[in-house]
């Protein structure tokens, strides 16, 4: 998708002679996902996980990223932004340095600089609490 991920969609109708692909919010709905959309841009959720984005061209939305059709499911990937391939090569810097390295061309692929949404980084941001210490000694089994 966006993120350079692919995701494989399953329950998938696949019409050979059908000029566009086209995805069932009911299906993806039923997999647990959520939709939000504002702007003319929708995006699908699993959990805080972005899955997918699409933007508005007339009535429908059209999903950012390339679609790859194979025998037995529709696979999509993206190769438009690299922006969150650069903001993991580059040690999970922050978009404020993306954009000045971006200002400077001195990143290929990159067409903005934001980020919505990184794991690594949320798991590096979170610590580990220690046990609280006590004076109280159990004498006995599971006291």
């Amino acid at each position: 998708m966006f993120d350079g991920v692919i995701r494989t969609l399953t329950e998938v109708r696949h019409v050979p002679d059908l000029r566009k692909g086209l995805i069932s919010l009911g299906t993806l709905d039923a997999s647990g996902c959520t939709f939000t959309g504002s702007d003319g841009i929708i995006k699908v959720k699993k959990g805080t996980l972005i899955v997918m984005k699409g933007e508005k061209i007339g009535s429908l939305y059209r999903l950012i990223g390339k679609t790859i059709t194979g025998d037995v499911a529709v696979t999509s990937s993206s190769d438009d932004d690299d922006t969150i391939l650069w903001h993991a090569r580059l040690g999970h810097m922050s978009e404020r340095g993306l954009l000045e390295l971006h200002n400077r061309k001195l990143l290929k692929g990159i067409k903005s600089c934001t980020i919505d949404f990184c794991e690594s980084c949320v798991l590096g941001k979170q610590c580990r609490v220690k046990f609280v210490t006590s004076n109280k000694r159990s004498k006995n089994i599971l006291e």
